[in-house]
């Protein structure tokens, strides 16, 4: 079976600030919820130059749950991590039934060439 995802308690880090993409990878999230997520405001982002630069206490702000709107945030999290999980699973039943399915047509055409 695959390994479960979980949420971290905690991101402890050197870096103070992180790209999207850098959260992303680190709480298990596809890149665009954690773009929603700063859309929504949930995340307050810092803008240094350019780019949008999440700092590490806002990661473990919405990790932790520490207030009514960070608990939805928190169940959203979960429901992504449970849905991810619920993909990969999707996706290693359909390339198992995709494999099946093309050593079924391989043999019918080896009976076909036989005959």
């Amino acid at each position: 079976m695959s390994e479960e995802k979980s949420i971290p308690s905690e991101i402890k880090c050197k870096k103070s600030f992180f790209t999207v993409k850098e959260v992303s990878q680190k709480t298990g999230l596809h890149r665009n919820t954690i773009s929603n997520m700063i859309k929504d405001e949930r995340l307050t982002p810092t803008l240094i130059g350019k780019r949008n630069m999440i700092h590490i206490s806002e990661i473990n702000r919405i990790i932790s749950g520490s207030t009514s709107d960070d608990e939805h945030i928190k169940l959203d999290l979960e429901i992504a991590l449970k849905m991810s999980e619920l993909e990969a699973l999707l996706h290693k039943r359909m390339s198992i039934q995709k494999e099946s399915f093309l050593d079924e047509l391989k043999k019918i055409a080896r009976d076909l060439k036989s005959e």
